[in-house]
């Protein structure tokens, strides 16, 4: 965030504050009540005697932004991310629901909270268990999406290849879960590795880089998911999944479902249906 990004949001939120006089705070703004009460009491010792209560809230605002969104994200939601540290340093159990399905419940074992590497979000890195597989394996849930966790009366454990598998999504991004230490090969032209030194967001981490005459093959042991997300924000010219199979026909079928929507055909028949 720029320092003027910064000095926007304190002004859209010194608006709605009355500055001492009674002086409003900006066109359309209007006071918050800051009563002396049982409640407010510890918040009004903390601001000195020489400073206005909206000259302490607008320092503190400001201070909070100059954090990294990372940072801030853990003021937030500062009692969940206290809570769940504690339940992975004791390895206990939990049951976790989230936003987007309440009533699902998830039964995890807690390992640790990481920050991306773009360090924007924080996850909670975990063991779930995959009743289709029939293994347990590694999961990533985003800390703002947690809606309630409380303990599990399972008394499952931390799987050791499981806790291989988060120790590798801790260096090379906890937002994609890795099950599996199968390799990848990617092939790049030119003009493919200069897409990948400038694209930066989810950009995955090869283990070993090696220039041949007819381009880039880059060898890497992370999420197979991570890699498709990527490269298929590439020209399919400047790029090539030579292996695993599972992966190239993915992206495969990426591509040809692409081609498809934009078939001759349907845009003639596009074309006709205007006419």
């Amino acid at each position: 965030m720029t320092d003027v990004e910064k000095g926007e949001i304190a002004n859209i939120l010194l608006d709605e504050v009355t500055y001492p006089g009674g002086k409003r705070g900006g066109r359309g703004s209007r006071p918050i009540s800051l009563k002396p009460t049982g409640k407010t009491r510890d918040i009004m010792r903390l601001i000195p005697v020489t400073e206005a209560p909206s000259q302490f809230f607008r320092r503190m605002i400001m201070g909070y932004c100059k954090k990294p969104f990372g940072k801030r994200e853990r003021t937030v939601f500062k009692e969940t991310y206290t809570k769940l540290c504690a339940y992975c340093d004791a390895q206990q159990p939990i049951r976790v629901s989230t936003i987007w399905n309440p009533q699902k419940v998830h039964e995890l074992v807690p390992y640790c909270i990481a920050s991306g590497v773009e360090e924007m979000y924080n996850y909670l890195l975990c063991q779930e268990y995959n009743a289709e597989t029939n293994r347990p394996e590694a999961r990533a849930y985003m800390l703002h999406r947690i809606a309630s966790f409380n303990i599990s009366p399972m008394q499952s454990v931390l799987d050791d290849g499981v806790k291989q598998h988060l120790l590798k999504m801790m260096k090379l991004g906890p937002q994609y879960a890795i099950n599996d230490d199968e390799e990848v090969c990617v092939k790049l032209n030119e003009k493919g590795q200069e897409y990948y030194s400038r694209i930066y967001f989810g950009r995955p981490r090869y283990d070993t880089i090696i220039k041949q005459a007819d381009g880039y093959y880059q060898y890497y042991h992370c999420s197979m998911e991570q890699v498709f997300l990527y490269f298929r924000r590439f020209d399919p010219i400047n790029v090539e999944i030579l292996y695993p199979e599972s992966l190239r026909d993915r992206m495969r079928a990426f591509y040809r479902s692409g081609i498809e929507r934009y078939a001759i055909d349907k845009e003639t028949t596009f074309q006709s249906e205007r006419t």
